[in-house]
Formats: structure tokens, C-alpha cells, sequence
């Protein structure tokens, strides 16, 4: 009777949670960002799992990623960078001259953004080394905790020549800052600024500088676990606030004014909530369509802040963790002829990375099946086809042998016969051995498509994907206890999200079987020992982002781009399945 008076009481609360939830949802008003957030195709593999070709009506065409402009689910800045090996002959890719221009792709991972953002101070900071992640201080950063910008080099992160960068949820948050800190083309200052920004954004005092955490049994009537007002205010700063310099000027400012020399992109993905689509806010784009409305510029820059907000709280906001975010299509708020605020959930609940369509334009450039598919038909052809010639030429022996016998005489009948069955036989190898020259030339050219193939695969830009956080889960004795939802709900969910993550770089591998993949994870970060440079970083479970932690976290992301080698490891192609080694093509 009590358990049923309890669950009784739960289910009452939770009917009852839209009208009493004390927080609300965030709104953020943005104009015209409906024409901003554009839904992303996911590829032909995706798009045949989702339709059932025997229903009526089914598309049974298998689509692929467009470059073409009027395509509305194309993402030019991703679409940009594979031209050349979509558009180039497979030889000649092999030979171009300009190395691939690359793609950085920024995974989720809340407070585990902390190891992205030492990741990049790190290469950055080739002097300062870390040998202290427990309250070390800050390579590169003076006793106030101010980024200097004489001890930053950039060489490292230059040589990376990323062009575009996709993020979600933290990753969304980390990519507007480093599409000015991968930039070469930026100021030194500037980029310094942004970088020391980006550190300082995953260094908070507290926990609540970023979230309203009010906990888990709350959120059925706060309406979320974590009020986002204090992310907000911080992202409203980053952006806005006056950087020093002459003229002062904040970062939108900067995106805003060098968006015509800007050589870097970047994409900020979230789900919308109403019809499900994974969609996508093209920074550079969105400013160039807002400047193209000639409102002015200090108006253009505050409309452009507005945007680029909505689409970072939007990246962020994990549905019943984070507080309901919603877009109000003004700017001034809704009124009686506005369209309904549209909800929007964070980019890793359908997505992580990007993969799908940065894998999909990847198998497009490198059609690897079909070819592979020809390989293997034309090595068995060529096996049964010397099997065929071996066995003609072993009875043609046998006849040979039986006529050239010594002592043995035949009337002339049979040797006209014996004759005759010889001269067939040897028609019969001659033609086979015809047949099977056809057929190695049939498996050479198999062979030189793959080598092409290998050659247009060096061609395509390469991926450098961050996971910001590890791979693995350690064991969880918390959830054994039967004491309330909480340890369960909490268990599932970062199992969930751990396998979205491993899945989609994963995906990445199988659509794109050739081309180079490079990656760094937060793996194995909180096992104490040599590697990490003493215990493991102390973790509270109960704070969503536990400053501490982070600390530790980002200093040890600087060590693993400090480590001789740096902190990219190349994802392994993995079972060839009779792909032939890398050679010449001709």
C-alpha cells in the first residue's frame, strides 16, 4: 500500500510539473533564425534504413550528400572541402600538390569540454610544460591567471589547416572560439584572446557560474535538472564584452567584420525538438545573410550576438538535464502574430560530430563498395579461370602422353580419332588460355580502380576528431543499491551517450574506410599512474560541472598535447577485406 501511495504521489507530480515548474523555458529571440538552421542530410545508408521501399509512395532512390547550393540540406562548408576529390579524376588526386584542407570535428561531453580546451592551450603552449595536474598552475598564463600572449606559438595549430569545424552540445560551445583560434589569418592578439577565453570559460569558480543545478528529484518541478540563465550571462559576455586593443572591439564584432577573409567555418548542431531534424547553424553563413539585410552594423552585430546565442544554448540544452530552451523568431519577443516559440534540444540526442554527413560525402568521393565489390569478382573469375586452363592443359598431357606412348600401336581408325580429340584439346586450352588473359586484364584494371581509389582517398580532407571525454565506463556500484530512479536514470543515460559517441566515430571509419581519421579522447584520464602524472582527477558525480574536476581535467588535456607525438592518434583502417596494398596504379 505505501509503494502504491508513492507512486501514486510521483505520477501526480509529474502530471502536475507543467504548471507548477518554477523555472520555465529559455527563450532566446533571434530573427529569421528558422532560414539560419538548415536540417543536414544524413546520407544515402541512413535514408534507406529509414524508408521501407514496400510501403507506397517509398522513395527507392538512394540519395547522397549534394553540392549544389539549391540543395537546402547541403552544408557548403563541408561540402567546399571535398569538391576536388568529388570533381577530379581518381588518378590525378593522387597527385596534387596543396595537401587537403581538414575538418575538426568537436564531440559533446559537458564539463568534459575542459580536456578540448587544455588540448588546444597545450599545442599552443610550447613552453610552459605541466608536470602537475592537481592545482598546477596554468601553462602560458601569469600569476592572475591572464593568458600571455608572448609565450603562445601557434605553428602547431596552424599546421593542422583546419578549415571547418563542427560541434555539438560542449562542442558547439568551444567551436565559435576556435574558428577565431584556428585562423591564421586572424591577429596574433586576437587569437590569443579567444584562446585564453576558451580556457577560461572551463575554469569556473563555482558551479553555479554556469548552471542552476538544483538536482535530479527537483527537476519534476524546477522542470530540468539545471537552470541555464548562468551559461547565458557567461555566453552573452564571452561574445559581447570589449576585448582590450585598439579599437576595443568583442568577438562577435571580429566574426562579424572578417567574415569575408574568414578562413575557417564553423557549424553548431542541435535537434528540433517539433519534427526531430538533426539542423545545423552555419556561423559564417548566418553572418553573411545578416549583414546582407543592410540593417547597419551595430545593429547587425547585436541581431548577429542574438543568433549565435540561440544556436550555443540550443547545442547545449539536453532535454529534462538542461532547461528548456526555445527560439523566439524576433527580436523583441512574441507577440500576437509571431509564430509559436520552437524548442530545441541538444545536437547529441539524435547526432554526435557530424559523422553521417561528413562520412556520407566521403564514401561519395570514394565509392569504395562497388569497386571492391569488382576486385573480388575478378580474382575469383581469374582463380576458377586457371583452374579451367590447369585442368585442359592436364587432359591434353594425358592425350599427348597416350599418342606419343612407346610400343603401343593402334589401328588407324583410333589414331585418326586419338588425332582429332588432341587437336580439340588443344583449341580448347588456347581459347581458355585467351579467356583467362581477358580475365587478368579484367583484374588488373579491378586492381588499379582500388589504387586510384587509395590515391583519391589521400585526397580527401582529413578528420581530426575530439572527444571530449573517455571511450569507456568504469563500474558503477551505485546502481546495484534499489533506492530510487536516480542512480538508474543517470547510469543509462551516460551509457547512452558514451555509445552515441563511440558509435559515431565508428561510423566514421566504416563510411570512410581509406582516408586519413585522426583522434584524441579523454580516455583513461582518471586512472591514477605515470601517465597521468599521479592520482586520478577527483570527480564529484553530484555536480554537473565540478571546477575541481575540470582543473584537473584541463591541465591534463595540456599533457597530452605536450607529449612527444602530440595528442592525435590515427584511427586504424581495420580489416582490408582484399583491399591490395598501397602501390603503384599503372
Amino acid at each position: 500500500m505505501r509503494r502504491m501511495k508513492t507512486t501514486i504521489a510521483m505520477l501526480a507530480a509529474a502530471a502536475l510539473s507543467g504548471c507548477m515548474s518554477t523555472r520555465g523555458g529559455q527563450d532566446v529571440g533571434c530573427a529569421g533564425f528558422d532560414d539560419f538552421a538548415k536540417p543536414m542530410s544524413l546520407g544515402s545508408v541512413i535514408q534507406s534504413i529509414e524508408r521501407d521501399p514496400g510501403l507506397p509512395g517509398a522513395i527507392l532512390t538512394q540519395a547522397t550528400p549534394s553540392t549544389g547550393s539549391a540543395n537546402a540540406t547541403a552544408v557548403k562548408a563541408i561540402d567546399d572541402l571535398f569538391a576536388p576529390p568529388l570533381t577530379g579524376t581518381a588518378g590525378g588526386l593522387g597527385l596534387v600538390a596543396e595537401p587537403p584542407r581538414n575538418i575538426l570535428l568537436l564531440s559533446g561531453g559537458g564539463q568534459w569540454g575542459a580536456y578540448g580546451a587544455g588540448l588546444f592551450l597545450g599545442l599552443a603552449c610550447p613552453r610552459d610544460i605541466v608536470t602537475d595536474r592537481h592545482g598546477g598552475a596554468l601553462p602560458c598564463h601569469d600569476a592572475a591567471g591572464n593568458i600571455v600572449p608572448d609565450a603562445i606559438d601557434f605553428a602547431k595549430l596552424d599546421a593542422l589547416d583546419i578549415r571547418t569545424i563542427t560541434g555539438v552540445s560542449t562542442g558547439g560551445l568551444q567551436a565559435s572560439l576556435l574558428m577565431i583560434v584556428l585562423d591564421p589569418g586572424r591577429t596574433k592578439d586576437l587569437r590569443t584572446a579567444a584562446l585564453g577565453q576558451l580556457v577560461k570559460s572551463y575554469l569556473p569558480a563555482r558551479e553555479s557560474d554556469l548552471v542552476d543545478n538544483t538536482g535530479f528529484v527537483r527537476a519534476v518541478f524546477k522542470g530540468s535538472v539545471a537552470g541555464t540563465n548562468p551559461l547565458r550571462r557567461h555566453l552573452t559576455e564571452v561574445f559581447d564584452t570589449d576585448r582590450l586593443g585598439k579599437p576595443k572591439t568583442s568577438f562577435i564584432a571580429e566574426l562579424y567584420r572578417g567574415v569575408d577573409t574568414a578562413r575557417v567555418d564553423a557549424l553548431i548542431g542541435f535537434v528540433d525538438a517539433s519534427d526531430g531534424q538533426f539542423k545545423q547553424v552555419d556561423v559564417n553563413e548566418m553572418l553573411r545573410e545578416i549583414r546582407q539585410d543592410r540593417a547597419g552594423e551595430d545593429l547587425s552585430i547585436a541581431r548577429a550576438s542574438r543568433c549565435l546565442l540561440a544556436a550555443s544554448l540550443a547545442s547545449a540544452a539536453m532535454p529534462v538535464f538542461h532547461q528548456q530552451m526555445r527560439v523566439v523568431n524576433s527580436e523583441t519577443g512574441r507577440s500576437a502574430d509571431d509564430p509559436a516559440p520552437n524548442t530545441l534540444f541538444d545536437g547529441g540526442v539524435r547526432r554526435s560530430v557530424f559523422a553521417e554527413y561528413v562520412g556520407a560525402k566521403a564514401a561519395q568521393a570514394v565509392n569504395l563498395a562497388p569497386a571492391l565489390d569488382a576486385f573480388v569478382s575478378a580474382s575469383d573469375k581469374l582463380i576458377q579461370q586457371q583452374g579451367v586452363v590447369i585442368g585442359l592443359e592436364a587432359q591434353l598431357a594425358e592425350l599427348l602422353a597416350r599418342r606419343d606412348a612407346p610400343g603401343t600401336k593402334r589401328a588407324a581408325p583410333e589414331r585418326l580419332a586419338l588425332g582429332t580429340r588432341i587437336e580439340e584439346a588443344s583449341a580448347q586450352v588456347e581459347a581458355a588460355k585467351a579467356a583467362l588473359a581477358s580475365v587478368m586484364q579484367e583484374e588488373l584494371a579491378a586492381r588499379k580502380r582500388l589504387m586510384a581509389l587509395r590515391a583519391r582517398a589521400a585526397a580527401l580532407p582529413g578528420l581530426y576528431v575530439l572527444r571530449n571525454g573517455p571511450t569507456t565506463r568504469e563500474k558503477d556500484p551505485a546502481v546495484d543499491a534499489v533506492k530510487s530512479a536516480e542512480p538508474q536514470a543517470l547510469r543509462a543515460y551516460d551509457l547512452m551517450v558514451n555509445e552515441l559517441e563511440v558509435g559515431s566515430i565508428a561510423s566514421l571509419r566504416l563510411q570512410n574506410p581509406l582516408g586519413p581519421i585522426h583522434l584524441s579522447t579523454a580516455e583513461g584520464i582518471a586512472a591514477p599512474g605515470p601517465v597521468n602524472f599521479g592520482p586520478r582527477c577527483p570527480k564529484r558525480n553530484a555536480m554537473m560541472f565540478d571546477p575541481t574536476f575540470m582543473r584537473c581535467l584541463l591541465l591534463t588535456g595540456v599533457q597530452r598535447a605536450q607529449r612527444d607525438g602530440g595528442p592525435w592518434w590515427t584511427l586504424p583502417v581495420g580489416e582490408s577485406a582484399g583491399v591490395p596494398a598501397a602501390g603503384p596504379a599503372d
